[in-house]
């Protein structure tokens, strides 16, 4: 009798270990920088040499980056910024991330993720009412222009429309 007591006990805690990690696989991968620039047909050395020495040569463009709210300094962010405000409860906003995540992020641009609940005063900045909204920001913080994805929550409808 007790050595059932104590396979069922053992087996309750084994099924709810394996129920609680399937659980933590489905949350989002962690925000990563997802694009990489490789030229297919680098430029040899006879054409780096043909060039004139006085034309400056042409600044590769910087990869795209999506980065955490809290690891960054606007002003220390290259090209263009833009804040996404996510929701980790928000599927939209999940389905949007796994595409940034799959696709990668455009060159020239950071996007930030914001969380949407914690940042409370940052929502009121912007005029923020509802998650999946992308603000475009200058240096300084300062709002440009602003985009919902909630009723096409793709990232392929956000560099369509927004970006």
């Amino acid at each position: 009798m007790k050595k059932s007591y104590i396979v069922i006990s053992l087996m309750v805690v084994i099924g709810g270990a394996i129920a609680f990690a399937s659980l933590r696989s489905d949350e989002p991968s962690p925000v990563v920088s997802t694009q990489q620039t490789i030229s297919p047909n680098p430029p040899d050395s006879q054409t780096l040499a043909s060039q004139p020495e006085n034309t400056p040569a042409q600044a590769p463009s910087a990869a795209g980056k999506y980065v955490k709210y809290a690891d960054v300094d606007l002003a220390q962010i290259s090209g263009e910024k833009v804040l996404f405000f996510h929701a980790p409860w928000c599927s939209q906003c999940r389905n949007i991330e796994l595409g940034i995540n799959a696709q990668g992020v455009p060159n020239d641009l950071t996007i930030i993720k914001v969380d949407y609940d914690s940042n409370q005063d940052l929502r009121k900045k912007y005029g923020i009412t509802i998650q999946t909204t992308f603000v475009k920001v200058d240096d300084q913080g300062n709002l440009l222009s602003k985009y919902v994805a909630y009723d096409e929550p793709t990232f392929d409808a956000v560099k369509r429309n927004f970006l």
